[in-house]
């Protein structure tokens, strides 16, 4: 996941939102990001990126190295937090981007760099909020990811995800699922055979499985 530090500005919570680098006159779900020496009207939207000193004053995220906002692309989703930090959630030029069915998991793996722990409340309304930024037509490949998504809650939620894709006409050509396989669930072969139905061109590109008894010990 791609993170830009910055200063933050303005707003203590986090926030969500579609990146343009060109001034909208719809501009409540966008985050603009403006290099621009000259005044703007730039209120209406969700944030503002700059790292132009004379823009400082009105931005959010203001970042030293103008370099680093040649890494975020139009239309990116990204999240701007109190800290400064500008995390891109979905990647607008990716073939696959991944969401976060669950942060549980019935493993300990040493080399892990995400340690298990219990869902946030907002996991699967943030997801939502991701989904409903996106341009239906231009989604490929969804990376279903954890934590474990076969635990219940993950699979639950892999379920909820299935309905809000449908809610916002949300096509997805495949998924990809990757999992520990530590612990065989009977309701694991219906989800796969729902998914497969539910996606676009009837296809699961990839159910990732590794060896089980390895896990912790590595």
């Amino acid at each position: 996941m791609k993170t830009i530090s910055g200063n933050s500005n303005y707003f203590n919570k986090r926030v969500l939102g579609i990146i343009t680098k060109t001034p909208k006159i719809l501009r409540n779900k966008y985050i603009y990001l403006t290099g621009s020496q000259k005044a703007e009207l730039v209120w209406g939207y969700k944030g503002i990126i700059s790292a132009i000193s004379k823009s400082a004053k009105k931005a959010n995220i203001v970042v030293s190295d103008p370099f680093e906002l040649e890494r975020l692309n139009e239309n990116d989703i990204v999240t701007l937090d109190s800290k400064g930090n500008i995390t891109v959630v979905w990647d607008s030029i990716a073939i696959d981007n991944s969401l976060m069915m669950t942060e549980e998991c019935n493993c300990n793996c040493v080399m892990c760099p995400q340690p298990p722990r219990k869902d946030e409340d907002d996991l699967f309304d943030f997801n939502k909020r991701i989904l409903h930024l996106l341009e239906p037509d231009k989604v490929e490949n969804i990376c279903l990811t954890g934590g474990e998504p076969t635990l219940p809650s993950g699979m639950r939620v892999i379920r909820d995800f299935m309905d809000v894709c449908r809610e916002f006409d949300v096509l997805v050509d495949n998924f990809y699922i990757v999992t520990n396989a530590k612990k065989w669930r009977p309701e694991l072969p219906k989800l796969l055979y729902d998914l497969y139905h539910f996606c676009d061109c009837n296809d699961i590109s990839c159910l990732d499985i590794s060896t089980d008894q390895f896990h912790d010990p590595i």
